[in-house]
């Protein structure tokens, strides 16, 4: 048996760069299983980009030569992101027990996705309780009409806990609220305990194009592009004179 699975499902994107900070992994023997689309798409018009890119397993196996990976055609590149996520969530659980290979522990987690972590990360990893599932925050929930949350990049833990949730987390009927909120109710109603303690050990962001002009700063700063990105996209905010002045954009 070997210790970890490493599922990584979702929309290629920055996998590349952002795989570069999963230095842990390098303590454990495991398997990396990648699912995601044929084509990797960034769009923010405020930002003049507009990518389109073709991903094949070329550009994994540089990095992962024996990465077990399925790459197949956007079916509807119409349909909700959530979806997206969620099938591919069901097919890493079709490769993974399709490989027959079994382990101690499941790491799910997004390809573009970027950590830092305390030097006892792996050990913590290696301690961690078969009687929960770790996450980068703790479940929140506030009353009617408020709300029930739960972060989506990162789940960690014991494989039988882990394969269950990934095998039988349905699809929401609808979207209306967030997969955040359908998750975290899920965990609720069938009595999973999510354990974010995980969020004193590590800090994350999920990485963007526009990083590839910014791959030479400190990790506070690539949180504060993330950030900048995010509003720059959704909430029409503009972009902070100290990464405007690095004349890359």
């Amino acid at each position: 048996m070997k210790k970890l699975a490493v599922l990584v499902g979702g929309e290629f994107r920055e996998f590349e760069n952002a795989h570069k900070t999963w230095g842990f992994l390098k303590d454990f023997d495991y398997d990396i299983f990648i699912s995601t689309w044929d084509m990797s798409y960034e769009i923010n018009e405020k930002l003049n980009i507009n990518l389109s890119e073709k991903v094949t397993s070329d550009r994994i196996r540089k990095y992962f030569p024996n990465a077990i990976i399925n790459i197949q055609d956007d079916f509807n590149v119409n349909i909700e992101s959530s979806y997206k996520m969620l099938h591919h969530w069901k097919m890493l659980y079709y490769m993974l027990m399709k490989s027959g290979n079994e382990y101690d522990t499941i790491l799910l987690i997004r390809p573009d996705i970027c950590l830092s972590y305390e030097d006892n990360f792996s050990e913590m990893i290696n301690n961690i309780l078969d009687d929960r599932i770790y996450n980068l925050s703790w479940v929140q929930q506030i009353p009617p009409p408020g709300y029930a949350y739960v972060n989506d990049v990162f789940f960690i833990g014991k494989t039988p806990m882990m394969l269950k949730v990934i095998a039988e987390f349905p699809n929401p009927f609808n979207l209306n609220k967030s997969i955040h909120y359908h998750l975290a109710k899920y965990f609720f109603k069938n009595n999973i305990y999510v354990d974010g303690s995980l969020q004193l050990s590590i800090r994350f962001f999920i990485m963007r194009s526009i990083h590839r002009y910014f791959l030479d700063e400190n990790f506070d700063k690539q949180i504060d592009l993330s950030n900048e990105w995010w509003s720059i996209k959704h909430y029409n905010g503009e972009l902070t004179d100290y990464f405007k002045n690095k004349n890359r954009i």
